[in-house]
């Protein structure tokens, strides 16, 4: 049963996240953050879009590629109002519904389409999960900001794919500058 929540999800993200992003020039559109203290994190493209159409709330997606250019990995936050300031990020169980801004890592093999793993925010005494906003451009194209966060490998996670990845992910100092990718009409 658990098999098919990550299914849904898989399903959900890649079928209602079609974006285009094909002639985007993404040098500018990067992060960085510590992973675990030690290795160096990045993300080669950076976007964030409406969360539902006609909302004001938007999901920004981090991504990670491999030197063959296949997605590998990808920070999802989702369901925050685009506002300078702190965003408190919060656990949400796979299966329900997002209410509140939340954060999720995935990842991927084969060409960047068959999702492998799914790590959940953790919840725990002295960890502070959020996203800061610290610029956003006037016609709110691009946002710049920066992130803390921390992952437990998913209850609901298909087994591990690469079964040397830690089951517990701290993205600290995190840094970003996205774009707005809209959906493809």
């Amino acid at each position: 049963m658990k098999y098919t929540y990550g299914f849904c999800l898989f399903l959900f993200l890649v079928c209602s996240c079609s974006k285009n992003e094909e002639g985007v020039d993404w040098s500018d559109y990067q992060s960085i953050a510590l992973l675990n203290d030690t290795l160096n994190w990045k993300a080669e493209r950076c976007w964030f879009a409406p969360y539902t159409k006609g909302s004001n709330e938007v999901g920004l997606h981090l991504k990670h590629f491999n030197q063959f250019g296949e997605l590998r990995e990808q920070i999802y936050v989702a369901k925050f109002l685009l506002r300078i300031g702190k965003i408190p990020l919060k656990y949400r169980q796979p299966g329900t519904p997002t209410i509140e801004p939340t954060s999720r890592f995935f990842t991927y093999a084969a060409d960047g389409d068959a999702l492998t793993e799914t790590y959940d925010l953790l919840e725990a005494e002295g960890i502070d999960n959020h996203l800061i906003i610290d610029w956003i451009s006037e016609d709110s194209t691009e946002v710049i900001g920066t992130y803390e966060l921390t992952f437990v490998i998913s209850e609901f996670s298909p087994p591990k794919f690469i079964e040397s990845r830690p089951d517990t992910l701290t993205y600290t100092n995190g840094q970003f500058k996205a774009r707005l990718l809209l959906p493809q009409e």
